[in-house]
């Protein structure tokens, strides 16, 4: 009726280990820039390396624990990058809205649609090429 999991633990082990460090990098990848990899997959390897210590594996198989895990961590890294990529091109960030409506409001105010309609501050500073671009002179 049990199901005999002795044999196969180290496998379930090692399987669980390298989901939760490529979920690890997703995450990674959803947030931060690449520098983080140097610290995450450093630790990927040093968790490897204790467990296969406390565990008295023979020192290739570490070596190979240590070489698989912080390779999932920057395959689960790329993951993130991919997944940050494509949902960027379909859900426009709210940052990303904005600076596409200053834009179109840019440009209507350069061809003359409209008056030019300054949000913040470093946008009052007026711009040499939205004269050039109309042919205006610049005022000086």
């Amino acid at each position: 009726m049990w199901l005999d999991l002795q044999p196969w633990l180290p496998l379930l082990t090692i399987s669980l280990t390298i989901t939760l460090c490529f979920l690890a990098g997703i995450a990674l990848g959803l947030r931060y820039k690449v520098l983080i990899l140097v610290p995450a997959v450093t630790l990927a390897m040093i968790f490897a390396m204790i467990i296969g210590v406390a565990r008295a594996d023979h020192f290739w198989s570490i070596v190979l624990a240590m070489v698989v895990l912080g390779t999932a961590v920057q395959f689960g890294y790329l993951a993130g990058i991919a997944i940050r990529a494509a949902v960027g091109s379909v859900i426009p960030l709210p940052h990303v809205q904005a600076a596409q409506r200053r834009a179109r409001q840019e440009a209507a105010g350069a061809i003359g649609q409209g008056p030019v309609r300054r949000t913040d501050e470093r946008a009052a500073v007026p711009s040499p090429f939205r004269y050039v671009a109309v042919g205006d002179k610049v005022p000086r």
